[in-house]
């Protein structure tokens, strides 16, 4: 079953305290304030995410008060790699993982239906509190961003460079990349051309489900992608 979705955001764990996240990227602007004399306008950073395992930093995003992750996950997993074995490529797009390497299971997990203890939040290789997305939270993605867009979900999910055929307008800031996936057999494809990433969520003893946005899109779609493949990993935060 297939599923059209767009999102995207930047957002910092240091300073949720001081974000309103009801606040959505595709919301109209605020009306402009009249400017006050003798004060010096406040200046405003990206918000971002710093994970306490290995000091690797990212940018976050608010789309539909879901916040997500805006970049591909780096962190190191036995096993896993960086595009075409080049480590740095990884600062880009990040780490190619399997869907065991992906969840933190034995490799045999991708070979068989792996009994796991699904939580409501399903952490895997994620930083501390936050989880690999359910298909529901795909679709949650999918299904506001459509609305928000008018059905441009691909165009404003997609980075503004890289992407053959057509780059977006990022304008959720979820920044996809056109990472294209490795095959089981160790080669990279479709890069430049569509990108995929895990979902919790098992088909069967080898596959799993992933959500892929290529140039043909109009937004991510669920597809049933082998569990020995590598594709790259977002993370969203718990509830």
């Amino acid at each position: 079953m297939r599923f059209f979705v767009f999102a995207i955001l930047f957002l910092s764990l240091e300073l949720f305290a001081q974000v309103d996240w009801s606040v959505s990227p595709f919301a109209p602007p605020p009306k402009e304030k009249p400017a006050v004399q003798n004060v010096e306008p406040k200046t405003t950073a990206p918000y971002y995410l710093v994970d306490s395992r290995d000091g690797e930093r990212y940018k976050i995003v608010m789309i539909g008060k879901k916040i997500w992750m805006a970049e591909n996950l780096r962190f190191y997993a036995p096993g896993s790699e960086c595009l075409e074995l080049n480590q740095k490529s990884c600062e880009r797009f990040g780490r190619y993982y399997t869907w065991a390497q992906a969840v933190g299971a034995t490799p045999n997990c991708n070979q068989n239906v792996c009994k796991l203890i699904y939580e409501t939040n399903f952490r895997g290789i994620c930083p501390d509190g936050w989880h690999i997305p359910t298909d529901s939270d795909w679709i949650h993605l999918t299904t506001y961003v459509n609305s928000k867009s008018k059905g441009r979900g691909a165009e404003v999910l997609k980075s503004t460079y890289a992407w053959k055929g057509g780059n977006g307008t990022n304008e959720s800031n979820f920044n996809a990349l056109p990472s294209g996936f490795r095959f089981m057999n160790g080669n990279f494809l479709d890069v430049g051309w569509k990108t995929r990433f895990w979902s919790i969520t098992q088909i069967n003893e080898t596959q799993a489900a992933s959500w892929e946005l290529s140039k043909s899109r109009s937004g991510l779609v669920q597809v049933e992608d082998y569990k020995s493949n590598e594709l790259p990993l977002r993370c969203i935060r718990n509830d």
